[in-house]
């Protein structure tokens, strides 16, 4: 089987015009350019249906179809961002270190950029965090709350850093 041929723009209206302006029939023009006929009537009806966006180059798409890739890609961003904001968070979202180990929690469900985004925190903070030992303090706190099994306080492991 050979390979799929590729025809110019200009090839596709010339063609068509031998069509429509010269009176030609579409099964004589499609046996003298040696193009299937069935071709030859697609690009009869995509020219006299819109000539101006007819025939793209290169792949681009029409404008409309441009726009609903554009607002199909944004539809998947807000359902994720509206997926993690779903999640169980603690209370105190002002608390840094909570947004924190949110993110080192679920960094692996979803791209750390939008977490970011969504929770109000940039990068390099979280990064920082990443890489801070844990204070004497909060040692002391995780491992109290390891000890209290179904007490009914929600702790948050931070041993995922």
């Amino acid at each position: 089987m050979g390979t799929r041929r590729r025809f110019s723009r200009e090839f596709k209206i010339e063609t068509v015009k031998l069509v429509m302006e010269r009176g030609l029939g579409v099964a004589r023009v499609s046996r003298d350019l040696d193009i299937g006929e069935t071709v030859l009537r697609r690009w009869v009806k995509e020219l006299s249906v819109d000539a101006e966006h007819a025939f793209p180059d290169g792949g681009s798409m029409k404008p409309e179809q441009a726009e609903i890739a554009r607002l199909k890609k944004e539809v998947a961003k807000l359902k994720m961002e509206r997926d993690i904001l779903k999640k169980p968070q603690p209370t105190s979202r002002r608390n840094l270190d909570v947004k924190f180990e949110f993110i080192a929690k679920y960094r692996r469900a979803w791209p750390v950029n939008l977490l970011f985004d969504a929770l109000g925190v940039s990068r390099s903070g979280f990064y920082a965090w990443l890489t801070t030992p844990h204070s004497a303090r909060m040692f002391l706190i995780t491992s109290r709350c390891s000890t209290i099994p179904n007490a009914g306080i929600q702790c948050w492991d931070i041993s995922a850093r």
